[in-house]
């Protein structure tokens, strides 16, 4: 199997058929890990139709912005360099503070209307996530805090030909899971809406796959929460393991039908330990990062085999739509709110 760090690089096949009839929406992005953006590292992206750049300035705090410096398009993220609070372009050496105003001038002409383009950004969780929105417009919603969890520990990306939206809706077409997951699946709660958000809460059974010896005829009950359709995450409690798992999906398109799709996966031991506490300790940070790096392995798995649906098919905007599948439905009506009549 692939190294659950393998390089986003590892593309999928084209596909003329799957063109989804949506644009680009509004929402938090994520663009990689806390992880990967030490104090004065420069990280070059992409975001919808846009490159940007991720950095982290001396005082720890991350920022995001349009990648071309202002002044005569030079890309900041192939060797641009952070200086205290600023970002230098690797061209002229000028100098761009947080709020994008033009700091540093060598030559000492400061170009007068050289501003860089920012990203509102907010690091959450151990996650990097952009806001994308219509220019000019600050954010209407904020990602969600996550207190009782820790960053993840095990992560994987893979670029796709599909869209966002597609991803989302995976999760809420329960049907598929018994057929293409072998995965057996109780008839879900009721989906709740609360803004951005949706939520709602099934039941799955762990069939003997060998790749799920740890999960392995065990009950999990699992929390889903979307958050845009850029941020969803599933909590799994295993009691009969004694843990608990989150997953993220992280879709971020990078352009018209493509994406990198990104997991990231954190643990925690729901059963205490009569271990001494120094020993309890790495113990434990142990035993969640082989827990988290186990069922992010068996996301990949299933992932993959979405990602060989996704890679040719063709998104309708009118479905037929069979008996139980109305969370599908309620799905497309919520998600309505992301494409605003300005995209």
């Amino acid at each position: 199997m692939t190294s659950p760090h393998a390089s986003p690089e590892d593309s999928a096949h084209p596909s003329a058929g799957n063109r989804p009839g949506l644009g680009y929406p509004v929402g938090w992005f994520c663009l990689g890990l806390s992880r990967q953006l030490p104090v004065g590292g420069v990280l070059p992206r992409r975001l919808m139709d846009q490159d940007c750049v991720v950095y982290r300035t001396q005082d720890g705090v991350a920022h995001a912005a349009h990648a071309h410096c202002p002044h005569l398009g030079a890309h900041l993220g192939y060797g641009g360099k952070v200086e205290g609070e600023a970002l230098l372009c690797p061209f002229h050496r000028l100098g761009f503070g947080p709020d994008g105003t033009c700091t540093v001038a060598p030559s000492g002409v400061v170009p007068p209307r050289a501003r860089l383009q920012r990203i509102p950004l907010r690091e959450v969780n151990g996650l990097l996530l952009a806001w994308h929105g219509p220019a000019d417009t600050p954010p209407w919603f904020e990602p969600p805090v996550l207190a009782h969890w820790h960053a993840p520990t095990a992560w994987w990306c893979r670029k796709t030909r599909t869209h966002a939206q597609v991803v989302i809706e995976n999760t809420f077409d329960y049907l598929h899971l018994p057929q293409l997951h072998r995965l057996p699946v109780q008839r879900p709660q009721p989906s709740v809406v609360d803004g951005p958000t949706i939520t709602t809460r099934l039941r799955i059974h762990a069939p003997q796959y060998p790749l799920l010896r740890r999960f392995a005829n065990a009950m999990t009950d699992q929390h889903l929460t979307l958050t845009g359709l850029g941020l969803h995450t599933t909590e799994v409690d295993v009691p009969r393991k004694g843990v608990s798992l989150l997953l993220w999906t992280l879709p971020t398109p990078i352009g018209p039908n493509r994406l990198i799709l990104r997991l990231a996966v954190a643990a925690r031991l729901t059963r205490h330990s009569a271990l001494p506490t120094a020993v309890r300790s790495l113990a434990h940070s142990a035993a969640e990062r082989a827990w988290a790096r186990a069922f992010l392995l068996t996301s990949i798995a299933f992932a993959r085999q979405d990602i060989g649906i996704w890679d040719h098919q063709r998104y309708l905007t009118h479905p037929k739509l069979a008996a139980g599948e109305e969370t599908i439905g309620q799905l497309r009506y919520w998600a309505r709110q992301f494409y605003p009549a300005a995209e």
